[in-house]
């Protein structure tokens, strides 16, 4: 899928968020020629809007044509664009620089950082990610309306994809359709059974003479032919599963140079500890205690204990209660 001659192409979305104008970059290698021209011939209609994407390369036919492709060191203006401290910006060739920054949107430090890694190989894809959080809320005039939170979660790496073509050994029916890499932060042993057709305990033992755990850079590593996913895990976690089989692991999601999904067991997820509830502790209490009603025989609907503690102990009151 290489690009021949060293030619890239790296498109920068910012995917702005519809109820407000927090950035929301997203980055992303692309591979062929073809589906670059087909993402330029998409921004470059009525929806484009100048802004909304950037394609780094070094292709010279793209960079003469379209406005909004530039090259790598006028990238890096654009990263220090906004910031003061130019102790740290990377050298650049002034000769390879056409454009006025001031007519371009500026980026930032962290995005240089994840582009370098985009460019490296070492990724396809970043994405800043944010969850979303409803709730109702009333309005001064008492108006009840449901409002939007966006709070933001940090980047995620091969995750988020716009333009990644599912690699041909995770497609279903042979449809070229956008890769979705699903994003799994935790799970147990009957996650690994479900993503690798296999009960982890029993690889390398009497259980599953055929298979084996192999030995990749200081961790256990397993290969599921069936579902062509990797799992990593340390000797360490491992054994903790082999004592409690009930934990939860923390995960990380990626795919690696070659285009395989990748789980790494990262640590242990260890519960919360649950918080004594004190209202429902008397709730509780409450419904398993006994009442009578011998004393004072159900008087105004109350039981005989009621009657006494309203009374501080002394049930003559009760009589003088009208």
């Amino acid at each position: 899928m290489n690009l021949e001659d060293n030619i890239y192409y790296i498109v920068i979305h910012n995917q702005y968020s519809p109820r407000g104008t927090k950035d929301q970059y997203h980055l992303e290698k692309v591979f062929t020629r073809n589906q670059i021209l087909e993402i330029i011939d998409k921004e470059s209609g009525y929806n484009f809007k100048s802004g909304y994407i950037t394609i780094v390369t070094n292709d010279e036919s793209f960079l003469d044509k379209y406005l909004f492709t530039i090259n790598l060191d006028e990238f890096k203006l654009l990263c220090w664009k906004y910031n003061n401290d130019k102790s740290k910006m990377p050298e650049y060739d002034s000769n390879n620089i056409r454009i006025n920054c001031d007519f371009f949107h500026g980026f930032s430090q962290y995005i240089y950082q994840y582009f370098l890694k985009i460019l490296n190989d070492d990724i396809i894809s970043a994405s800043q990610y944010y969850t979303e959080i409803s709730y109702e809320a009333v309005d001064f005039s008492g108006f009840e309306y449901v409002n939007t939170e966006k709070h933001y979660e940090g980047w995620r790496e091969n995750i988020d994809f716009i333009h990644f073509i599912t690699p041909e050994r995770y497609r279903k029916n042979n449809d070229e359709s956008i890769f979705h890499n699903n994003d799994y932060t935790e799970g147990n042993i009957e996650t690994f059974k479900k993503l690798l057709n296999v009960n982890i305990l029993e690889i390398g033992t009497d259980l599953a003479p055929n298979i084996n755990w192999e030995w990749c850079n200081g961790r256990l590593r397993y290969f599921d032919k069936i579902s062509n996913k990797r799992l990593y895990i340390t000797e360490e976690l491992l054994q903790f599963l082999r004592n409690d089989n009930t934990i939860n692991f923390l995960l990380k999601t990626t795919l690696d140079k070659n285009f395989y999904i990748e789980y790494y067991v990262t640590g242990l997820d260890y519960p919360l500890p649950q918080k004594d509830n004190k209202y429902k502790d008397e709730d509780e209490s409450n419904s398993s205690k006994d009442y009578t009603y011998d004393k004072y025989k159900g008087a105004y609907g109350y039981d005989d204990d009621s009657i006494d503690n309203a009374f501080e102990g002394d049930p003559e009151n009760y009589w003088n209660i009208d």
